[in-house]
């Protein structure tokens, strides 16, 4: 299982293996792998933790479809209709 974030400015993509929230200097913030590499920045908490709310569901229906390939197969159509092409998650903006 991997899966791939683009940054909010759509200038890094890359694959991760950790996702954190923090909050810094008035800035709710989401970084990937340890802290090192930021990938977005929300107005509040509460909408910082609904991206993660939506990268946990790309994971689970993920783990959920897995072996199956009818399933896998509804899968990938619903990522298309979704906009998640592939195991590639796009921050939202805001």
């Amino acid at each position: 299982m991997e899966l791939w974030i683009r940054s909010q400015d759509r200038t890094c993509l890359m694959k991760i293996k950790r996702v954190d929230y923090d909050y810094t200097a008035g800035l709710h913030r989401i970084l990937v792998d340890g802290y090192k590499v930021l990938v977005g920045i929300y107005e509040t908490k509460e909408r910082a933790l609904e991206v993660l709310d939506d990268l946990q569901k790309c994971l689970s229906v993920e783990f959920e479809f897995k072996g199956n390939y009818k399933k896998q197969a509804a899968l990938i159509k619903m990522k298309m209709l979704n906009g998640l092409y592939g195991f590639i998650y796009n921050m939202p903006k805001e």
